[in-house]
């Protein structure tokens, strides 16, 4: 049997569209899973696409998962299974202009596939929300 890998796609929404020299670029990114287990990873290409209805919300796909982590090999179905919530999901906005903020990142799915035969697929908003919303949370603690 072929060793599975895996992709993660996932969408944000922006609160005004990219002008043509800005440019998202997402990177690293740490699980914790119910067993009280946190497993970082990241990815070697990203690419990501603006809807044509609404260029605020971009569509981005991770692919070719970087084993040069610790954890990266172990993250499974199973774990994916298994996640409670994202601890870490780092965007770089370097480049970008000051007023550019990300508004949400929604539509969190993770595909494991075997021989380009996908073997789960994972669906998940709450587990980004409660990352999401505990960075705002303490952007707003940092700001008072």
């Amino acid at each position: 049997m072929s060793k599975s890998s895996y992709r993660m796609y996932f969408s944000l929404k922006l609160n005004r569209p990219l002008d043509g020299n800005e440019m998202i670029s997402p990177g690293g990114y740490e699980i914790h899973t119910k067993s009280g287990k946190n497993y970082r990873f990241d990815f070697l290409e990203t690419e990501g696409i603006s809807n044509e209805n609404d260029r605020r919300e971009i569509e981005l796909c991770c692919k070719n998962p970087d084993y040069s982590y610790e954890n990266t090999s172990e993250i499974t179905s199973d774990l994916i299974r298994d996640i409670d919530s994202f601890e870490d999901f780092y965007l770089d906005l370097e480049g970008c202009a000051e007023d550019l903020e990300v508004l949400s990142i929604e539509s969190v799915r993770f595909q494991f596939f075997e021989a380009d035969k996908v073997i789960y697929e994972g669906v998940s908003n709450s587990i980004i929300n409660k990352y999401f919303n505990r960075d705002i949370e303490l952007e707003e603690e940092l700001e008072r």
